[in-house]
């Protein structure tokens, strides 16, 4: 006799190929209708299973470990909206829960028995149900978090994104060991099961009709276990309340659905925020960083006109006379060298501009000098009117020479 894990591999393999096949062939689908062509021309949009089957993932894994996947679906972003991205991701768990919806229509219809061929709806059924909310998780590279990704807008944003999506599969892999998969998948796929008012499917072919039996953990919450006649009582009317069980597990469906979506919808703004604040917090570092520069500058401009009675002809001459190259430059990624306006004396106007960075590198705003000693941040257009005003100043300082 077959041992048990591999009985139940055999019962199982084909579920989970047809299962996999409509999910990938979905996300192709969409992904086509959307004018990538990039799986068609691959050979992925198919509803062949070889062309989706991996072979360790697909083959082996599943009998080693209960657990799987297909090869991914190649799709290019590049071409897609952020919009079209949501669908083609959507595409696949979408596909599975439609395909459960349709099986449990036919199961009522026919009134099929819980055995046999029943037993194969039912298993097909849950394990839909099962690969659609375990793809919804936001955990890269779960369909879930492609589902986030489309949700972003701004390119720090983006980035976050695809730093933790580097060590996705980590996250992954420790979301299943520490539990994950019982603590939430196999509730939430248990919730949707129950609604549609189905009995508990076997995973063997022992016999079905004995009053103990092998059920799934996945109904059960934890490792396949016999139970009691008391427990699966229930089942004896398989397709009682079938209208009134399948137009509720739909609305149930709708409502999780929109659930799932605020989640989705919420989890992209969190993100979003969260990078602008890390951008809002590297983009203030800088600027104090840009203003302290300017700041020892002023002491260097001070300490140069007190030995060398007035303020030094250019920059690079404080440069020189400082010893500091770094100082002179803002330290933004595409900062630039300061711009000094010489010509002028410490008694002069304290409001006249004496330093300033020619390229707005601070949201949009440029550090300033002051001839008094005052830094400020300034729009390009105020601070070309206060470098015009200086400029005019000291025109008519030396009689309109300059």
């Amino acid at each position: 006799m077959l041992p048990y894990r591999v009985l139940t591999y055999l019962v199982t393999l084909p579920i989970f190929l047809v299962s996999l096949t409509i999910h990938e062939y979905a996300h192709a689908w969409v992904a086509y209708r959307f004018g990538d062509d990039t799986a068609r021309r691959m050979g992925r949009l198919t509803l062949n299973p070889l062309a989706h089957i991996s072979l360790f993932g697909t083959i082996i894994l599943p009998l080693l470990a209960h657990f799987g996947w297909a090869k991914p679906i190649p799709v290019d972003f590049s071409i897609l909206t952020k919009r079209q991205i949501f669908k083609v991701a959507a595409a696949g768990p979408a596909a599975n829960m439609l395909l459960a919806v349709i099986l449990t229509i036919a199961f009522h219809l026919f009134r099929l028995p819980p055995e046999g061929l029943g037993n194969f709806v039912l298993l097909a059924i849950l394990f839909n149900i099962i690969l659609a909310v375990f793809n919804l998780i936001p955990i890269p590279p779960l369909d879930g978090s492609k589902m986030v990704y489309a949700r972003l807008k701004s390119p720090e944003a983006i980035s976050t994104y695809n730093k933790f999506a580097r060590f996705g599969m980590l996250v992954l892999i420790g979301f299943l060991l520490f539990g994950g998969f019982q603590i939430i998948v196999l509730p939430v796929a248990a919730l949707f099961y129950t609604l549609l008012g189905l009995p508990l499917p076997s995973l063997t072919i022992k016999d079905q009709k004995a009053d103990n039996k092998l059920v799934s953990a996945a109904c059960l919450g934890g490792a396949p276990r016999r139970v009691e006649k008391a427990e699966t009582s229930w089942c004896r009317n398989p397709h009682g309340g079938t209208i009134v069980n399948i137009v509720t597990a739909l609305i149930v469906l709708g409502l999780v659905g929109l659930g799932i979506w605020w989640v989705i919808k919420s989890l992209g703004q969190a993100g979003q925020q969260y990078s602008e604040a890390l951008v809002d917090a590297k983009y203030s570092a800088i600027t104090i960083k840009c203003q302290t520069n300017l700041r020892v500058i002023w002491q260097n401009l001070q300490m140069y006109a007190t030995s060398n009675e007035g303020f030094p002809p250019s920059l690079d001459a404080l440069e020189e006379w400082s010893g500091s190259s770094q100082l002179f430059q803002c330290p933004a990624p595409d900062g630039q060298k300061y711009v000094f306006i010489p010509g002028q004396s410490p008694d002069m106007s304290p409001e006249n501009i004496l330093v300033f960075e020619p390229k707005p590198a601070h949201n949009g705003k440029c550090s300033v000098l002051r001839l008094g000693g005052q830094i400020e941040l300034l729009t390009p257009e105020e601070l070309k009117k206060s470098v015009d005003v200086t400029v005019a100043k000291l025109r008519q300082a030396f009689g309109g020479n300059r």
